[in-house]
């Protein structure tokens, strides 16, 4: 990983894009945050098999069917896309990894979520069945009190970038990045320069092409070594 600093980040971009005094560290770091979440973005978007797949568990509460999406956060990663949900309504437990026994949910019909308080009491807790609408998860049947407890939802699907993982701050003693995707973030935040500066559109364009060409090179570049393989930013 290279140690180099917001700062140097920022002289590296003034010389190159020959930037003046109007276009202050301020404005850089900006538009270096938006650069940066623009490619890990990309990087997630793009990885969306093993590398990016996660498990998340919500403990149940009795005669509730509405469950929070695991949310994105500054500091933790959320579901941005969910493949599957499992309810364990009973206490069971496999013998050997003692793991709960989880049981597979359905998509609801259409018809079933017309008719949501009838499969709330009435749907089989051998064939659970969900749907999603906005940040909430909605399972049926509703467990009862005897069938809620610890970690009984859970919750497959892809991984989303935490909101704040990759924010840059001034205070950072060094972007932990490899050095190729560093040239990545000098290129998108020449070409966020030539824009504030409103140079020529042939400038501005040239400069966006040379971005968006080298991110994708960084990318597929990153998914051929081997320290990125399964690994999440931290």
């Amino acid at each position: 990983m290279a140690a180099l600093t917001v700062n140097s980040l920022y002289n590296r971009v003034v010389e190159q894009a020959y930037t003046p005094s109007v276009y202050t560290s301020a404005l850089f770091l900006e538009d270096l945050n938006i650069i940066t979440q623009d490619f890990w973005s990309e990087v997630v978007s793009l990885q969306k098999a093993q590398r990016n797949w996660d498990i998340w568990t919500a403990d149940t509460v009795a005669l509730q069917d509405e469950y929070t999406k695991p949310p994105i956060t500054s500091t933790s990663v959320g579901a941005e896309t969910i493949e599957n949900i499992a309810i364990a309504y009973q206490s069971d437990t496999y013998t050997e990894t003692g793991n709960l026994q989880y049981t597979p949910a359905r998509i609801a019909t259409d018809s079933e979520r017309a008719n949501w308080e009838f499969c709330l009491e009435n749907q089989s807790n051998l064939d659970p069945i969900y749907f999603e609408r906005d940040s909430s998860i909605f399972i049926a049947p509703d467990p009862r009190t005897s069938e809620v407890g610890t970690n009984r939802l859970q919750i497959k699907g892809i991984k989303s970038i935490a909101s704040g993982s990759w924010t840059t701050a001034t205070t950072e003693t060094e972007t932990k990045l490899p050095l190729y995707v560093l040239e990545v973030l000098t290129l998108g935040c020449i070409w966020k320069a030539h824009a504030y500066l409103r140079r020529e559109r042939n400038v501005i364009l040239d400069s966006k092409a040379e971005y968006t060409k080298e991110k994708m090179d960084a990318i597929r570049k990153m998914y051929t070594e081997v320290p990125f393989n399964n690994k999440y930013p931290e």
